[in-house]
């Protein structure tokens, strides 16, 4: 069965296009000082952003309201905070 739904291709577009951006500093790896480490860096934005854009359009739909919220809140602690959800806060 053929879905016209489109919901998170714009996201899934936009991680390919970084992965191919990614690319030009793999390729020039050795000649641009730090290539190789830029080129990790597209590869995790690209990564996240496939993340986000799954588990915003296919996984987080199929949950409930109080179950998504809870998701999204514990995604952003481990990722925004690197920490995980059991490491006190240090002030």
């Amino acid at each position: 069965m053929l879905q016209d739904d489109r919901s998170g291709l714009a996201e899934l577009k936009l991680g390919g296009a970084i992965y191919v951006l990614g690319v030009v500093f793999f390729k020039l790896d050795g000649r641009v000082p730090l290539a190789h480490a830029i080129w990790h860096l597209f590869v995790v934005l690209a990564a996240f952003i496939h993340y986000y854009a799954v588990l915003t359009y296919l996984i987080l739909p199929q949950a409930g309201m109080e179950e998504a919220e809870a998701w999204t809140q514990g995604i952003l602690v481990l990722v925004f905070e690197m920490k995980t959800p059991d490491t006190p806060t240090m002030l």
